[in-house]
């Protein structure tokens, strides 16, 4: 076998720019959900043309034993700023009403809780099809999130940004033959608990910060100089009831990915120094807000418009304990973010003559504290003794810290005591500490602990993914004989792909271009895998990456189960197919034989036991390769009443006339017995009473196929099967 040896590279600059062309052209998102605050001369339909006027059902949820939840707070010691409680809800699609209109339906629901500031809804197996939308807004219609759409869930699953206000209205827009398919459930509100003015919304001047750092927006003048660095500053919403502050950060390479930094206590809710399962999952629940700045410097408003994402990758972090209190994240796929990318300043030189701390003090907008008398080591942090203009305070931590060259050379992490504000608008005499960028770079010497394997210029952990998810191998999903396989993002001077499992295929298994042609071997059933291995482009690098796909070879594969294989007369039974594979385009047949009748619809069959004897059940599954058939047996045993047949049906096949004979030691002559045929599709083509024992009935209207009778007294319901020619 020959072999090819791959290594990393780096591009030329034209290299380099027709790969970040490629990137973007394979990579488009449309992950960000907008919030927006309406003015005057807007409503609701400017943004939403088809919602519907007026509230429906109404949901209460009660309001949260607060108390408790500040004693607990106090417990564990919480730093973090809280906006909102946590509520568990059960609420889902069926809580809600269906409005049709034209083509379209919509799903309506109300939501209110007493007492409450602001809603966060976090929602769970959530479906919309193609072409639905979703929006959230303020009981007075002023305050609008969305729209929603498939593409901002992962997994079923988003958090949103809060809606100011003790009451919600969830609208959702559906396209009419998709309303079946649409699935809500929402599993907690966040339950604010921080006063927002909903009239006065739009001159709002915060008071939650402290008064040196409220009038220190970012958007004034003598702020000039950092403006462009905060547009990579969000305001954190931490699992939906905490604040922090963080910023996008550039990588090395340039590759376009979204790598956030922020403080590692913002995700250590029980501020141990270790991070569990539960912590780690809460990102799913993480909202990153941007844009959330005023938009005239004094007196501070509410922006019109703020971009949010929610939901992020862990992928390093160092204690605050023992480390610098660094988090680093990977917010999920919302690339490309427009926002700005801050360079970090890995190294211990700092340009200290002016610092800056760009952050969102108790959830407030985007505000900046600056000092100028440089900065001193605290073992793994910087120290900032009594910050000039502004400070820091509760919703800061994660901030980043600015040095004159613009640059991240400190997270924002703690401070030595009590803040407040001197006359001259800086802070008290404290010291303020952020997390060291020159030790978290290396930090505690592995790839989740540090910042130079993701933020270097070295080949990062995840290349394989990041290449997978970057440069999918294109071609089928099913192969029948043979199929070409190729990856557009590999070099093609160095590149080797190889075809499993190799008793699937005629050679060659492997080869050194960036297609594959393979051809598979007759009668093989199952799961394949080609993997292509090659130098794919990471921003201006480029670095050695194993990606795979993933098919099926041949027929489809399931496994046919049934709830019951021995029975009685008058039982009845379910029975569902469970996809192992190849179920490309499937289509389903059902047939029942025997001593039983059934339908099947799909992956589901049911069927009733006739009389003593055997029956089968037979399920086929097709693909554009073939069908796979799978059959069981079922035993129906003489139980007593029903070891005969029940009854009679005779001529069977028949073209017109059939008469049944029920046997008279089982019915009595005079009881009321109520009879319906139906077809295999359980349609019901005739139904009539009868008291007799005997009785004709004209099918010759029938159409030819097979056709079930039921016939139903006090003592339970009785099938036939006939057949009309």
């Amino acid at each position: 076998m020959e072999v090819k040896q791959i290594h990393s590279k780096h591009f030329t600059y034209e290299e380099a720019f027709f790969f970040l062309l490629l990137v973007l052209f394979l990579h488009q998102s449309d992950a960000q959900v907008t919030t927006r605050i309406l003015t005057e001369r807007e409503n609701i339909k400017t943004y939403f043309p088809k919602h519907i006027d007026g509230k429906l059902n109404s949901i209460n949820i009660e309001k949260p034993d607060l108390d408790a939840i500040y004693a607990e707070d106090e417990r564990i010691g919480r730093q973090l700023a809280r906006f909102a409680v946590k509520v568990n809800t059960d609420i889902t699609e069926k809580d809600g009403e269906f409005i049709e209109q034209n083509d379209y339906m919509t799903w309506k629901i109300s939501v209110f809780s007493e007492g409450a500031t602001s809603l966060n809804f976090k929602f769970k197996n959530l479906i919309l099809p193609d072409g639905a939308k979703m929006f959230l807004f303020s009981s007075d219609e002023r305050m609008v999130i969305g729209p929603i759409i498939s593409q901002n869930l992962r997994n079923g699953k988003i958090m949103t940004n809060m809606l100011y206000g003790n009451e919600a209205i969830i609208e959702v827009l559906l396209p009419k033959k998709d309303t079946n398919s649409f699935k809500l459930e929402i599993e907690f509100i966040s339950y604010g608990i921080i006063p927002h003015s909903l009239n006065e919304i739009d001159k709002r001047a915060f008071d939650g910060s402290e008064w040196c750092i409220r009038e220190n927006n970012i958007i004034c003048p003598e702020f000039t100089d950092w403006y462009d660095l905060g547009g990579g500053v969000a305001r954190i919403l931490v699992y939906g009831q905490w604040w922090c502050s963080g910023s996008l950060v550039a990588n090395e390479c340039n590759a376009d990915r979204p790598f956030f930094l922020t403080a590692f206590h913002c995700l250590d809710e029980n501020f141990n120094g270790v991070l569990n399962g539960n912590e780690l999952d809460d990102l799913e629940n993480w909202c990153f807000e941007f844009d959330y700045e005023s938009t005239t410097c004094k007196p501070s408003t509410e922006p019109s418009t703020t971009n949010t994402y929610c939901g992020a990758d862990f992928l390093a972090a160092w204690d605050q304990f023992n480390g610098t209190d660094f988090l680093l994240l990977e917010i999920n796929d919302p690339d490309p973010i427009n926002n700005n990318l801050n360079i970090i300043n890995h190294t211990s030189n700092i340009n200290d003559t002016e610092v800056a701390c760009i952050q969102h003090p108790v959830g407030d907008v985007k505000k900046i504290a600056i000092d100028d008398d440089g900065v001193t080591v605290a073992g793994n942090f910087w120290s900032v003794n009594q910050m000039d203009d502004g400070l820091m305070q509760h919703g800061s931590s994660g901030a980043p810290m600015f040095d004159s060259n613009h640059e991240i050379f400190g997270i924002h992490s703690h401070r030595s005591g009590n803040f407040s504000c001197e006359s001259d608008g800086g802070s008290n005499n404290i010291d303020f500490f952020s997390g060291r960028m020159d030790l978290s770079w290396l930090g505690n010497g592995t790839n989740d602990s540090s910042l130079e394997p993701w933020l270097g210029t070295g080949t990062p952990p995840d290349m394989d993914n990041y290449a997978s998810n970057q440069y999918p191998i294109s071609g089928p999903d099913l192969v029948c004989d043979s199929a070409q396989f190729c990856s557009p993002g590999a070099n093609s001077s160095n590149v080797h792909w190889q075809v499993s499992p190799q008793e699937a295929f005629y050679p060659p298994f492997e080869g050194y271009t960036t297609c594959a042609n393979i051809k598979v071997r007759e009668n093989f059933m199952g799961n394949a895998t080609i993997t292509f291995t090659s130098i794919y482009p990471y921003g201006y690098c480029a670095f050695e990456a194993s990606i795979q796909k993933q098919f099926w070879v041949g027929k489809p594969d399931f496994t046919l189960e049934a709830e019951t294989l021995l029975m009685c007369p008058r039982d009845r039974g379910v029975a569902n197919i469970e996809p192992l594979g190849g179920w490309i385009n499937p289509t389903f047949n059902w047939t029942f034989t025997g001593a039983i009748s059934g339908t099947g619809s799909t992956v589901i069959g049911k069927y009733i036991a006739n009389y003593p004897g055997t029956g089968y059940i037979c399920a086929a599954v097709t693909n554009k390769c073939g069908s796979t058939v799978k059959c069981l047996e079922v035993l129906v045993e003489d139980c007593g009443r029903g070891g005969d047949r029940n009854f009679i049906v005779e001529p069977n096949p028949t073209d017109g006339l059939i008469k049944i004979s029920l046997v008279a030691d089982l019915y009595i002559e005079g009881e009321l017995k109520n009879i319906r045929i139906l077809d295999q599709y359980s349609k019901v083509y005739l139904e009539t009473n009868t008291t007799l024992n005997s009785i004709e009935i004209d099918v010759s209207s029938f159409n030819a196929g097979l056709y079930i009778i039921s016939l139903t007294d006090d003592s339970g319901t009785f099938s036939q099967q006939f057949i009309k020619l």
